[in-house]
């Protein structure tokens, strides 16, 4: 691990709008970075993303009073557990401060996480799927930005169709 993954790709908050985007481009980073060090970090990683998946969805789909309550309910698989705590620091490293915080937090309770979880607050903290994100998504492909340069509108379609394929899988 330490030959081939040095660090995790880094994830910046930035503005709200492109969070969602900038989240799923992380995802598939981390991934792409895991791939060297062999299948099981690679098979890790897409469990943890899975769980926090599925609660994130129930978390999207839950009363706001029963948000808060919502955690990813799987425990990590014990052949896992060795490889959650190889790369739990470096995945700290690589996501905001504000996940490091709740972490140090939650540790001076006494209660540490598994990396599942944290992807989890990774997800809550960047929002896919929230309103924030699909009033961005309408405005952005229904009043695309003008360009005269061949190159920058280009640009603009791919990202225009990006936003159309996350539309429809938002089933906006």
């Amino acid at each position: 691990i330490q030959m081939y993954l040095i660090a995790m790709p880094k994830l910046e908050l930035g503005d709200m709008a492109t969070r969602a985007n900038r989240l799923h481009s992380w995802k598939t980073a981390v991934l792409q970075a895991l791939i060297p060090c062999g299948i099981h970090l690679a098979n890790w990683w897409s469990w943890c993303l899975e769980q926090a998946t599925i609660a994130y969805k129930r978390y999207l789909a839950a009363p706001i009073r029963e948000r808060e309550a919502i955690l990813p309910t799987q425990p990590m698989p014990t052949a896992w557990v060795q490889i959650d705590s190889w790369l739990r620091p470096k995945f700290l490293e690589a996501v905001p401060v504000d996940i490091k915080n709740w972490v140090t937090q939650r540790a001076q309770k006494g209660k540490i996480d598994e990396t599942h979880i944290l992807v989890f607050w990774v997800f809550k903290l960047f929002a896919p799927g929230s309103a924030d994100e699909r009033v961005t998504l309408l405005h952005s492909v229904h009043n695309p930005s003008v360009c005269s340069n061949p190159r920058s509108a280009q640009l603009e379609l791919i990202r225009w169709k990006e936003n159309i394929r996350r539309v429809c899988e938002l089933k906006l």
